[in-house]
């Protein structure tokens, strides 16, 4: 499970494309995601076009934030594998940075698993 991070926390490690969910209080499962343009706005539905901006105010500087994963497909993986990084099956929370390391993984969890790809 991701660390828990303070607003401040989140902003600075927040990147583009990923998303926070707050898990307590007034934010408790609100969606914020960095655009392209750097910009810290809510994630409202599957897809919106409208921006509504994060702000930082009375409730937002005391909230809690977790940042969600980002799975990659079975490809991206290897192909970050093979660029040398260090990349995460997730059902296993097993870190593989070693082509010798698979033991134990059956062919059925390496293509079924969701993917992570470790930030260096």
């Amino acid at each position: 499970m991701a660390k828990l991070l303070t607003t401040g926390e989140m902003i600075d490690t927040l990147q583009v494309g990923e998303v926070a969910v707050g898990v307590d209080g007034y934010y408790q499962e609100t969606r914020l995601r960095m655009t392209d343009h750097h910009e810290i706005v809510y994630v409202i539905g599957k897809s919106s076009s409208a921006k509504y901006f994060f702000e930082l105010n009375a409730f937002s500087h005391k909230a809690k934030w977790r940042i969600l994963p980002r799975y990659v497909s079975l490809n991206e993986a290897m192909e970050a594998f093979y660029e040398g990084k260090t990349i995460t099956i997730g059902a296993f929370s097993f870190c593989i940075s070693d082509p010798h390391s698979l033991g134990g993984l059956e062919l059925t969890d390496i293509h079924s698993s969701n993917w992570t790809v470790e930030s260096e």
